[in-house]
């Protein structure tokens, strides 16, 4: 799996404005036609540029792809399993980590339209409100 944020040269807590101006700054310099003696080397670079910066650009995919390379690194074993523990400091289990992406996956990444936050409530707007 390929890190994007070492292929831009950038941490991961950045912001989308530096994502975007390191793109801008790489891209100038490993433009194949700024590049006339490695251009072959420099088309490579900036297909791998532009890809990151596709991922990594858009704050959606950008979480997606957080939370897929935190996963892959949890099943890999590379990060220390303490990463997917409660608040209570016990690892959660292979069956609940299954659950709690089960969970997620239903709710999308709007997290606001399944937990029953509607605009009609008697309540006002943005308050919980029940409507069975």
């Amino acid at each position: 799996m390929k890190d994007y944020y070492q292929v831009l040269g950038i941490s991961r807590d950045v912001s989308q404005e530096e994502i975007k101006k390191t793109f801008r700054r790489l891209a100038l310099c490993y433009h194949p036609d700024r590049n006339l003696h490695n251009k072959e080397q420099a088309e490579e670079k900036f297909k791998e540029i532009n890809e990151a910066y596709q991922v990594l650009g858009d704050k959606d995919k950008r979480w997606h792809y957080d939370y897929l390379t935190t996963l892959y690194q949890y099943r890999q074993g590379s990060i220390r399993e303490d990463v997917f523990s409660d608040s209570f400091g016990q690892n959660l289990n292979e069956e609940a980590l299954r659950q709690l992406l089960r969970q997620l996956a239903t709710l999308g990444f709007s997290f606001g339209s399944g937990l029953g936050y509607m605009k009609g409530c008697r309540r006002g707007y943005g308050q919980r409100c029940r409507r069975w």
